[in-house]
């Protein structure tokens, strides 16, 4: 989990702000809770989400951390109501011009993965990342960030017969080497250049190392419309066999 950028916090005590917000999704009925093709089976369900963000100086240290819980409710079906969540924390030691940085968090949940994979199991992801800032002008930042992202499924999990853990399971590792130019206050023009590995920890023919070099921008926190956006070109190399070499144009938006 990300920790988020710094905002208008709702409550500051001193060297210390605080953000608790609650949100309310997914709100509705459920036409058929199971996706099942012969008994479709409704139900009421709601997702209420509790989150707090922190930031914090101490000293030329700033800390900011996010924490959130996902209580998945379902009127009828109890077997599909769960509690997710998770925690993110960075922490930045401002050297005049160098900003080291350390990030990591933990993620719990027992939603569906995606399209792909349509079944409530548990899986939990833990991310570690070390980096360096250097602002090389007053608006221009070049940096070099390490990631390591971890994702482990239930031993108990199956889907369609198979073990997600067996077939899912695995270790990500990043270096982006990224290009930061602030046009205004509001926004920065963005260039990364990322090699990526994934290895499987038992499908070793999923294992894939891969290049992507993409560019857009970053909108911060106050903006009207806040998130980023990101266009360019990936190549995948398929190390493990199990299917075809990628390369092509990619897009990547997240919208706060």
């Amino acid at each position: 989990m990300t920790p988020p950028e710094e905002t208008r916090a709702r409550v500051k005590i001193r060297g210390l702000q605080l953000n608790p917000t609650v949100a309310v999704s997914n709100a509705g009925s459920d036409s058929n809770v199971f996706n099942s093709v012969d008994d479709p089976q409704q139900d009421f369900t709601a997702t209420v989400t509790p989150a707090l963000d922190i930031w914090a100086r101490l000293g030329r240290v700033r800390i900011a951390a996010r924490g959130r819980t996902d209580l998945v409710y379902f009127a009828k079906f109890a077997s599909e109501r769960s509690v997710d969540g998770g925690v993110g924390v960075r922490i930045e030691f401002p050297l005049n011009r160098v900003v080291p940085w350390a990030e990591g968090g933990t993620f719990t949940g027992r939603q569906r993965a995606g399209y792909e994979i349509d079944q409530r199991s548990r899986r939990s992801q833990n991310d570690l990342g070390l980096g360096v800032d250097v602002r090389v002008a007053p608006k221009t930042t070049v940096g070099l960030g390490l990631r390591r992202s971890t994702t482990d499924w239930n031993g108990d999990a199956t889907f369609l017969g198979n073990s997600l853990a067996v077939g899912l399971n695995r270790t990500s590792d990043s270096a982006t080497l990224a290009y930061r130019q602030r046009l205004t206050v509001l926004t920065t023009f963005v260039l990364d250049v990322t090699a990526a590995t994934e290895r499987f920890d038992f499908s070793t023919e999923r294992n894939t190392d891969s290049v992507s070099v993409l560019t857009g921008f970053d909108l911060n926190a106050r903006a009207l419309i806040s998130g980023s956006v990101r266009v360019g070109a990936k190549k995948i190399d398929p190390i493990g066999g199990g299917f075809t070499p990628f390369k092509g144009f990619v897009t990547k938006a997240l919208v706060g």
